[in-house]
Formats: C-alpha cells, sequence, structure tokens
C-alpha cells in the first residue's frame, strides 16, 4: 500500500474500503452488485471524489469480502479464513472477484479496485485470535481499523493519506442508509469530505 501510495506522484490519496462483489447472491443486485448495501450507497462519494479531483487526488477503492457471512452465498462458513490452497477457498475468492470486475465494468465502482481477501485492512484484535487455517498475521493487519470500531466488518469507510502514507484525519466512517430494527445514520456527507480534502490540498500549497 505504502508503495503504491508513494509511485502515485499525488499529495493526497483517498482509501476506500467497501465491501465489494456479491458473488452471485440475487440481494446484491439491489445494491449495483455488492454484498454491502451501505458500501454501493457510500459509492455516490467516491465516483464524485473522482471526478471532482481528478488528476489532483488518487483514489484508492480496497475491496473486501463476506467473510463472516460466506454460508449465507453458499460457500464454507468463514472460507476466506481458510486455508488458501483450499478447492473451495479458490473457487469462493474467484467468484468475488469476478463479481467485483462486474460492478467496477458497470460503473458502480469508479476506478479499478485493489482487493482485500483476508480481511486483513479490517480484522479485529478478537478475530485475530479466531483465524484458522495457519495463515500467518502480521503487524499491519487491522491498521485501517478505527480504535471504535463495533461492528464486525466497519465498512465502508475512507481514509486520507499523505504521500507517506501517513493518515492524516479520522477515518470518515458509520454511514448506515438501511438499518436493520435501529436508525438510519448519517455521519458524513460528500461536502465533509470535500471540505476536508480542499483544507488539506490549500495548507500543502501554503506551506
Amino acid at each position: 500500500m505504502r508503495q503504491l501510495i508513494g509511485n502515485s506522484g499525488k499529495e493526497l490519496s483517498v482509501i476506500f474500503i467497501f465491501g465489494g462483489g456479491g458473488m452471485g447472491h440475487e440481494r446484491a443486485n439491489k445494491n449495483g452488485g455488492l454484498w454491502c448495501p451501505d458500501s454501493f450507497e457510500d459509492l455516490h462519494i467516491l465516483r464524485s471524489l473522482h471526478n471532482h479531483y481528478e488528476g489532483t487526488v488518487q483514489i484508492i477503492p480496497v475491496a473486501v469480502p463476506p467473510v463472516f457471512h460466506s454460508r449465507l452465498l453458499g460457500y464454507e462458513d468463514r472460507v476466506f479464513f481458510k486455508e488458501r490452497s483450499r478447492d473451495d477457498y479458490q473457487a469462493a475468492r474467484a467468484s468475488f472477484i469476478d463479481s467485483t470486475q462486474l460492478a467496477f465494468s458497470r460503473g458502480t465502482i469508479p476506478v479499478q479496485p485493489f482487493y482485500d481477501h483476508g480481511f486483513n485492512l479490517l480484522i479485529s484484535p478478537v478475530e485475530k485470535k479466531l483465524r484458522s487455517g495457519g495463515i500467518p498475521i502480521k503487524d499491519w493487519h487491522g491498521a485501517f481499523r478505527a480504535e471504535n470500531e463495533t461492528q464486525h466488518y466497519g465498512v465502508p469507510n475512507l481514509w486520507l493519506v499523505d504521500s507517506s502514507g501517513e493518515v492524516l484525519e479520522s477515518p470518515f466512517r458509520g454511514n448506515i442508509y438501511r438499518a436493520h430494527g435501529g436508525d438510519i445514520q448519517i455521519n458524513y456527507t460528500l461536502k465533509d469530505v470535500i471540505d476536508v480534502i480542499d483544507h488539506r490540498l490549500q495548507a500543502s500549497k501554503v506551506h
């Protein structure tokens, strides 16, 4: 990730971590082909940022699979945490990539996404201990999980980083558009993100 950011030539990068392709599940068709409805709704922000800052700010979408409910999609439970040489993992991985790329080709995702198949960027300390299949745990695993995150996934979330990969602001996170038994919650809007980005870009010009 740091190499990607450093080689972009941009002073500022937006890292958007979201729930990717729905792996053929019919319900995903209502969400632009994604398994996460909140990610689908928040992608309008990413598309707008891409159009507004094209050539100025690097946009990095990172898709994560439905690691905690793969069984509901017809695959083995927690298959993305299993040994990666297994056929069931390979089949699930291919389905996830194919469905995410389809969402990209249709314009739901504005630029080519990257993939975090093992849910490494957002994994919680508890889930690290539960991970099976001999998959090694690295120090950077969970680096983009907010300290006060209580949701299993914590997607979507949006981070602003500088050219060295340093996080500049607390993440924009917690937008819930289709609450299940609770209230819809909007913690940030496109304007909020643009205001912070513009402030950062203006400050860099001053210095």
